[in-house]
C-alpha cells in the first residue's frame, strides 16, 4: 500500500512538473498576442495573462494560488500520510 501511495504520488508530481513547463513555455508568445490583439482592437481587457500575474490577495492563504502549488502540498501530505501508515504498521508488527 504505501509503494503506491509513495509512487502515485511522485508520478503524479512529475506529471505537474511536465505540465507546469508546458504551461510556463506557452505564456509568454501568448502575452504578446494578447498585446497585440489589445492594440489592434482597443481592448485593453484582452491582456488577461498579464493581469493574471498580478496579486490582488495579501497574507499566507494567498500564496497557494496556482494548480503547481496546491497539486505539490497534496502530493507532499498524501506522501507524508503513506509514510505514517507505513510506520504505525512497522510499530504494530514489532510491538506483536
Amino acid at each position: 500500500m504505501l509503494t503506491l501511495v509513495v509512487t502515485s504520488s511522485f508520478l503524479f508530481w512529475r506529471l505537474d512538473k511536465r505540465n507546469s513547463r508546458l504551461v510556463k513555455l506557452a505564456e509568454e508568445p501568448l502575452k504578446k498576442f494578447e498585446n497585440q490583439l489589445a492594440e489592434l482592437t482597443g481592448v485593453a481587457d484582452m491582456t488577461i495573462l498579464t493581469k493574471a500575474d498580478l496579486k490582488i490577495e495579501r497574507g499566507v492563504i494567498s500564496n497557494f494560488e496556482s494548480f503547481g502549488q496546491i497539486y505539490r502540498l497534496v502530493f507532499i501530505l498524501a506522501g507524508a500520510g503513506g509514510l505514517a501508515v507505513f510506520a504505525l504498521s512497522v510499530k504494530r508488527i514489532c510491538l506483536n
